[in-house]
């Protein structure tokens, strides 16, 4: 019976970690759900989708590197960017509900600072982080 409990236990670890969401204990020691470490794990794999195979078709690096793109090079970027947008806009819509997810949406943004480089989005993170009930006092 304990073997059933620890495979069904290493089931659910292996299920939080692949699909990015993050159970933290609240305060009677029940499990808290916080929306913004699916986010930050959308974003990073589409950061990390733009910056591997996507990158190639940047034409300023590709130029400067003598690569001629190719419509599928261009089209691979141009839907890779598109996809770090979306993933970029909604990290920054997901209100934390704990306190270690305002640290990791700080953080998270903080790693991102080039990407993130507009006052209207350090404004709208900035709001979106004053919405978080984790704040509420």
């Amino acid at each position: 019976m304990a073997e059933r409990a620890n495979s069904t236990d290493l089931d659910r670890r292996r299920w939080l970690k692949t699909s990015g969401a993050t159970l933290l204990a609240g305060a009677a020691g029940v499990a808290v759900y916080d929306p913004i470490f699916a986010a930050i794990a959308a974003h990073r794999a589409a950061w990390l989708r733009l910056e591997g195979k996507a990158w190639r078709a940047d034409t300023i690096d590709a130029e400067r590197r003598g690569i001629n793109l190719t419509d599928a090079d261009t089209e691979i970027h141009r839907d890779a960017d598109a996809r770090e947008e979306r993933a970029s806009r909604a990290f920054i819509a997901t209100p934390p509900t704990t306190a270690q997810g305002v640290r990791a949406m700080i953080t998270h943004y903080l790693r991102h600072a080039d990407e993130f480089e507009s006052a209207e989005l350090t404004r709208d993170m900035l709001a979106t982080l004053i919405k978080s009930p984790a704040l509420a006092g």
